[in-house]
């Protein structure tokens, strides 16, 4: 049950991401169209933050092995 609890969120994330991305892709579109700069600034502004939301779920992602949850000691 963990694991599809895992796997949901992961999937539920990429979804948001993706629209998050093709919203701000058509708000640059329409903006670039009817010369408002200030959408595109506002449109450019919000990638840049789902480029960090990106990168922190690729990260995650790679630490995401079977025992990547388990603790760690070190000497």
């Amino acid at each position: 049950m963990r694991e599809r609890t895992r796997l949901e969120n992961q999937i539920n994330a990429v979804r948001n991401l993706e629209s998050g991305l093709t919203e701000n892709l058509e708000l640059i579109e329409m903006g670039e169209a009817e010369d408002d700069e200030d959408i595109i600034a506002e449109a450019e502004a919000a990638l840049f933050e789902y480029g960090k939301v990106a990168a922190k779920s690729r990260v995650e992602s790679l630490l995401s092995g079977e025992a990547d949850a388990n603790d760690t000691f070190l000497e």
